[in-house]
């Protein structure tokens, strides 16, 4: 429809994936959100980057979200590291990002450390919340410098913590 409001989500990966520490993690993330969209809206189309496993160039999904008209790009993703220390929830947006960037990034963040409220990570022996690690600005992302609506890149947590996968 004319009317329509579309999102574009670039999610890392579709189907439940074996990690070498043997965490299955399944990012539903982005499923979950175009569920939801089409349960609530009849204005709101969610465009997914793919439907399955398949490789899409980080060109190609600016291109297909550029085409469509999106009104947000939204790249929801989990990081890791060589380490299983690090923990904690980030967004990010480009260095010069517009305020509207800059402002989805912002309510992105505070909306997912509202959600992660009742949970905690056992830390050496101590519970502690879920970490901010805050709304970060960089030049460095593809997606981000290359469409032109408001975009963001969303971390969910280190699929490297062994604690936060199991969330």
């Amino acid at each position: 429809k004319d009317e329509d409001i579309c999102f574009y989500f670039d999610v890392s990966t579709i189907s439940r994936k074996h990690l070498e520490n043997g965490a299955w993690v399944g990012d539903e993330t982005g499923w979950e959100i175009n569920d939801y969209c089409q349960q609530h809206s009849n204005l709101i189309e969610v465009l997914m980057t793919r439907v399955d496993d398949s490789s899409v160039s980080l060109k190609d999904r600016c291109v297909k979200a550029n085409k469509a008209k999106s009104k947000l790009f939204i790249s929801i993703h989990c990081n890791s590291c060589t380490s299983e220390d690090p923990t904690g929830i980030e967004t990010w947006c480009y260095d010069s990002a517009t305020s509207q960037s800059r402002l989805l990034a912002t309510n992105i963040q505070n909306a997912l450390m509202n959600r992660v409220k009742p949970f905690s990570l056992n830390i050496k022996g101590k519970d502690q919340p879920i970490k901010s690690r805050g709304v970060k600005a960089t030049t460095a992302y593809y997606t981000l410098r290359h469409t032109t609506m408001p975009s963001v890149v969303v971390e969910c947590g280190f699929m490297s913590n062994p604690q936060e996968v199991s969330l």
